[in-house]
Formats: C-alpha cells, structure tokens, sequence
C-alpha cells in the first residue's frame, strides 16, 4: 500500500510541531505510522475498543514491520505491506492539471549575509507571479519578495531573487504561487541557518534527492576536510577529502546507488557533524 503525500503537507507537520514547542524531524524518514489492529470498525479510541498500535520502521524495503520512501510523478509516498484492510475512508485525486508544477526551490546562504533564492517550474498554466515568504518559526511567514511569471506551457523555467536582509537564526523561506483568478498554492519550505557569531552550519539539499545533492560545508574549515557516505549498514560506499582553498558548495552526484537511508559524516579539525541522506529514484 502506498500513501502518497506532498512536500506543503510535510512543512505543515512541520509548523505543527513547532506551534507546540515540539523538536522538528530532520526529513521525511521520521515520519510515523502505525498498524492498527484488533480495534472495532469506525473505533475513535482504538485501545479502549481492545485494539493495538503496531509501530512501523523505516527501511530500504517495505514489509508488514518497515515501511519505505518513494516518489512517483513527482509526489512522495510511504510504502508498506497490509494484510487484509478493515474499515478505513478512501479518496479520488482531481485529474486537473496543476496550475504550476515546482521542479525545486532552495535557500542558499552566500557569504554569511544573505540568501539566494532559486527556483524551477516544470510547467505552468495561468500562473500570475510569484511571492517569496519568510518566516523565523516555520509557523507565520511574511511575504517579502514579488516575481512574476515568465510565461505559460510545458516548459522548465528558472527563477531567483535574493534577500539582503535575513538576519540571525534559522529562517524559512517558501513561494506562494498566485494564479490569475486569484487562487493560490504553496511550495515546499526551506531554511537557512545564520549563527550569531556569522559562522554558518553545513547542510545538504535537496534532501530527499533522486541523485544528485549540494553540499554546503561551513566556512572557516581548517586544512583538509574528510566527507564519508555510510549505508544502512554503516558501511563507508563513498569518501573524498578536500582542501581548505576548495569552493565552500560541491555537487556530487549519487544517482548511481540504490534508492535508501544514507549518512553523510563531515570531519575537519576540530569539527564533526552527521546528516541523513535520502535517495527515493522516480519509478
């Protein structure tokens, strides 16, 4: 069974959280979900009706105890193997095209004081412009920037603007697209963390990625700097080690290992940080 969700319904989990003073999740692989069994059809407490919550874990592959991530035509999806199903509600998706389809949008933070936005459209119909939103809590954003389309049809197009202005702490960044009868729709978010000294944390992006990833070290790394991929089984599958004097962003490639959990391990001196790593290939 799959159950497909998009990247607004992830940054709304997100928002949640935060409303609540709840820790964030580091991507989609710490979603949860739950096999419920042994509850009564249309239950609304399903321990009292003598039912029980079975925890999925995330794993390369789906199976009545794991789930997996995965995306199709663009939209992610948490896999996992049923049984039998017993009750439940089920849904039709519209066949109408959406008014603009996002290839991409990030945040980039260059130079320690401002960020660089970009983002790609795959297509896009009656499309009027577009606003860049900012928010410090991921749960009230303020628009911020105005760009308006470059054009309607089946066609990639590129976009970017800058914020000059993003001040201290983690900012969240995301696009309202606004169509010409007025409706709206929103892109995934994204973030960018500027430390109160102005040193700047290493992140990857995008994540989760079909391959190919930027790395964005910190700067003021010292000397040689070690980059390490590990698999699920904390097996080394790819390393490299640069230099000081090398660019502080590096794309690298990974579309040629199987779709999983990986972590990327980061050493220079007297540094050290860990980040997970999502490949999902399109079907």
């Amino acid at each position: 069974m799959r159950f497909y969700f998009t990247d607004t319904d992830f940054s709304d989990i997100q928002a949640a959280l935060v409303a609540t003073n709840t820790p964030t999740l580091i991507d989609e692989t710490e979603l949860r979900f739950f096999l419920i069994s042994g509850a009564m059809p249309l239950a609304t407490d399903v321990l009292s009706s003598g039912g029980s919550y079975t925890p999925l874990e995330f794993a390369l592959s789906s199976s009545g105890t794991n789930w997996t991530l995965g995306s199709f035509n663009g939209r992610k999806y948490a896999e996992f193997v049923v049984s039998q199903l017993s009750g439940g509600s089920a849904g039709a998706e519209s066949l109408t095209p959406l008014p603009v389809e996002f290839e991409s949008f990030t945040a980039e933070l260059i130079e320690n004081d401002k960020v660089r936005l970009d983002w790609a459209t795959a297509s896009e119909e009656n499309n009027d412009y577009f606003i860049v939103e900012r928010s410090h809590d991921a749960k009230e954003f303020y628009p911020i920037l105005h760009h308006p389309s470059l054009g309607n049809g089946q066609v990639t197009l590129q976009y970017q603007l800058w914020d000059y202005s993003p001040h201290q702490g983690i900012k969240y960044y995301r696009l309202k697209q606004v169509d010409l009868d007025g409706q709206y729709s929103y892109s995934s978010v994204s973030s960018v963390y500027l430390d109160e000294d102005g040193k700047q944390e290493a992140r990857m992006y995008p994540n989760p990625t079909t391959g190919r990833v930027s790395i964005q070290l910190p700067l003021g790394l010292e000397g040689e700097v070690k980059l390490q991929l590990y698999d699920a089984y904390r097996k080394i599958i790819w390393e490299e080690k640069i230099q000081q004097a090398n660019p502080a962003v590096m794309a690298r490639d990974f579309s040629h290992l199987p779709a999983g959990l990986y972590v990327l391990k980061i050493r220079g001196k007297r540094y050290r940080t860990y980040h997970p790593l999502v490949l999902s290939h399109l079907d």
